[in-house]
């Protein structure tokens, strides 16, 4: 979300401890202290600071991410957007720039820049995962592309836990219970220890008329809610 409060315009676009400007080649500088103002007219702040400390990708690089983590996702999502258009090779922007996206509520710009990195990568797999994740946060969840996203990445990643977990809660959503059941299980075998997989089961068996199974479930889970209480105990 954006970041909010009273804070008077500065006077100039940068605000530097020095007042002036670091070197154009000392990004890592740049990423440690470079402080955005919060209340501004970004778009032209965002061509300010541009201009000034130059288009290199490098800098744009660490221009963005210093925006993203001050949370300025909009002045962020301008600078990375530009850097991909000039620069498309440098993949580690991509996911900063979704990052933005998702962070300013447009989950299908986030997709999709996904959806690019993934052609840049296509060796990747885990960016399969990442994509069915994005595409769940769409306002309209558009479930087989998640089931497509998720079949893609098992192909090298069979024994991931969390195409098997998200893969249940989608079979959830869509109203699938029994095919649930299975990827949920699948889940809990690789990762036994993971308590959200145990609670979507219980649901599951609850839906399907199950109460004892649903039963069990909810006790497992309980049992790994209170496991740090009884080591602690213990010790």
């Amino acid at each position: 979300m954006k970041a909010r409060g009273k804070v008077k315009k500065p006077s100039s676009i940068s605000r530097w401890p020095s007042g002036s400007i670091p070197r154009k080649s000392d990004s890592t500088l740049l990423w440690r202290e470079f402080t955005p103002p919060m209340k501004i007219d970004r778009r032209r702040w965002t061509a300010g600071a541009q201009k000034q400390l130059g288009r290199s990708p490098n800098i744009l690089l660490a221009l963005g991410s210093a925006l993203l983590s001050a949370e300025q996702y909009q002045a962020a999502s301008q600078v990375l957007a530009d850097l991909i258009q000039h620069s498309p090779d440098r993949l580690e922007a991509y996911p900063k720039l979704a990052e933005a996206y998702r962070n300013m509520g447009d989950a299908t710009r986030a997709t999709e820049t996904l959806r690019q990195l993934a052609l840049r990568k296509p060796s990747d797999s885990m960016l399969h995962v990442v994509i069915a994740q994005s595409l769940l946060d769409e306002e309209r969840v558009d479930y087989p592309r998640v089931l497509q996203e998720l079949e893609q990445a098992e192909k090298a990643l069979p024994e991931d836990f969390d195409i098997h977990y998200l893969r249940g809660k989608v079979f959830m959503a869509m109203g699938e219970y029994k095919r649930a059941t299975g990827s949920l299980r699948r889940a809990i075998e690789l990762r036994p220890a993971e308590p959200g997989a145990y609670y979507q089961l219980g649901l599951a068996y609850r839906k399907l008329g199950e109460p004892d199974l649903a039963k069990q479930q909810f006790e497992k889970l309980d049992f790994l809610k209170g496991a740090p209480v009884r080591l602690k105990a213990r010790d």
